[in-house]
């Protein structure tokens, strides 16, 4: 279990010392470093527990459109993103070979 670092003067957000992520003050663990095979997560406005990929809470009705805190480990670039990155980069290194060539190697 993950501890969550409380601010004692009950002004700033709950943050979990895990993740980091904002928590609403009635949870008392964080559920996002909790269980990480869980498809459940709390309601952002309420705290129950809802599906990952619901976009509205069945109990107060919010809508659930952003998820706060760290992407998992190895979530970088994703494939998409290394893709440009290497087309990229061998476009530029062709493009620095074709002017080597065409000013003769000088």
């Amino acid at each position: 279990m993950v501890n969550i670092e409380f601010d004692p003067d009950g002004e700033g957000p709950i943050l979990c010392e895990g993740c980091g992520t904002e928590l609403p003050a009635f949870l008392d663990h964080c559920p996002y470093c909790d269980d990480e095979d869980s498809d459940q997560l709390p309601c952002p406005e309420c705290g129950a527990m809802i599906h990952e990929d619901s976009e509205q809470c069945p109990r107060c009705k919010a809508w659930v459109t952003m998820r706060q805190g760290r992407r998992p480990q190895g979530e970088g670039l994703g494939t998409g993103g290394r893709v440009v990155f290497y087309l990229l980069g061998s476009a530029a290194v062709l493009w620095i070979i074709y002017r080597v060539l065409q000013s003769g190697g000088r």
